[in-house]
């Protein structure tokens, strides 16, 4: 079974004693939409040290950009890096290795009539696949190819 889990940017910078989250950063966790507030969150653990009764774990709710939010694939990339929707990934040929057919794909959620599943494009095989970057922070990686010196050890 697979790890259920989201990601996505956090809408505000958060003081807590032991870290700290600033805006923009990715936050994991768990998917919740508070309609009270009416606003996307993710459920996420932070370790709290007071040094006595009350140290451990704490689930906080941190508020997201709900465009920004994705799932968690269940998968890992060549690097071992899970691999979430909007996440892009490089697939390099084994065939040719001057780079020219480098392609780059999105990870997207689709569902059918039928049968809801992850789709990773040309990349059949995910876990020979690299991820370089995702929607949100690399746009620029989905409108040109890499040169082949961007790719850096890509099979």
């Amino acid at each position: 079974m697979r790890e259920i889990k989201f990601r996505g940017k956090s809408r505000e910078s958060v003081e807590f004693p032991c870290t700290s989250i600033e805006k923009g950063d990715w936050i994991e966790g768990f998917y919740c939409y508070s309609y009270g507030d009416n606003e996307t969150k993710i459920i996420t653990r932070i370790q709290v040290e007071s040094g006595g009764v009350g140290s451990g774990l704490a689930e906080i709710e941190i508020s997201v950009f709900p465009e920004t939010v994705e799932q968690y694939t269940g998968l890992k990339d060549k690097n071992g890096k899970e691999i979430f929707e909007g996440d892009i990934l490089l697939s390099r040929s084994v065939e040719v290795l001057d780079g020219s057919d480098d392609i780059q794909h999105v990870v997207a959620f689709n569902t059918t009539d039928y049968n809801a599943y992850f789709d990773f494009g040309y990349c059949k095989r995910p876990a020979h696949c690299e991820v370089i970057g995702n929607t949100h922070e690399n746009p620029e990686l989905l409108s040109a190819p890499l040169a082949p010196e961007e790719v850096k050890g890509c099979r």
